[in-house]
């Protein structure tokens, strides 16, 4: 980008030495002096001003859920990724893991993972994903999906989303009832430098939200 800008710079000077005043080649000079300035500050707007280079991406999530005989839950999970900026976004293609770090590992670029959260915390207690700081992720009682499992391609993930392109993933996974904590990466080619995250509420079984309608009005 400083390489564009400079170059643009330095077209401009070089135009601008050339210039022949009021003379038909001094007009044309003229012209290409500004599109080259014009152009410039159009690049440096663009790219650094409104970052229009770097990728964004925006996670969300909906559930349903089946009971069982046995008193379990069909839960089915569809994350939806939206690429919310103005280039290409790509995800890792390395698996096992895809990503690592002191404090987690997760297998998979496009990784869910489901934490049963506890029923016996006290009022008040904040429950975190990290709970202590020697706290990794995923714990062994921990259940990581691949999101991504459908792009797998020789061994490795094989996903991408043009600008304005929105994915579903489906998850489908048998769960007991109660509260979860569902934890959406997706971790980017560029790895640390794209990377994204959120984390849902889910309850099982499913209640969706009741909608406070206007009882009608009998004339």
């Amino acid at each position: 980008m400083y390489l564009l800008i400079l170059l643009s710079l330095g077209l401009a000077m070089n135009a601008i030495s050339e210039v022949v005043w009021f003379s038909p080649e001094a007009i044309k000079n003229y012209a290409e002096v500004l599109a080259i300035l014009v152009g410039g500050v159009w690049a440096v707007w663009r790219f650094c001003l409104r970052r229009e280079r770097d990728t964004a991406l925006d996670i969300a999530l909906s559930q349903q859920s089946v009971p069982r005989a046995d008193g379990s839950f069909l839960v089915f999970l569809d994350v939806m990724f939206t690429n919310r900026g103005a280039v290409r976004v790509t995800a890792r293609r390395k698996r096992y893991p895809a990503y690592d770090d002191d404090s987690e590992s997760l297998n998979f670029s496009g990784s869910l993972v489901i934490r049963e959260l506890p029923d016996t915390a006290p009022v008040g207690a904040q429950v975190r994903w990290f709970a202590t700081a020697s706290d990794r992720s995923p714990r062994q009682t921990d259940i990581e999906a691949d999101l991504l499992d459908d792009c797998e391609l020789t061994g490795e993930t094989d996903f991408w989303m043009e600008p304005g392109e929105c994915s579903h993933s489906g998850v489908a996974i048998i769960l007991r009832a109660g509260a979860y904590a569902a934890m959406v990466t997706f971790v980017g080619a560029a790895g640390d430098h794209e990377f994204w995250r959120r984390i849902f509420l889910i309850r099982v079984p499913y209640e969706a939200p009741q909608l406070d309608l206007p009882s009608s009005v009998n004339a």
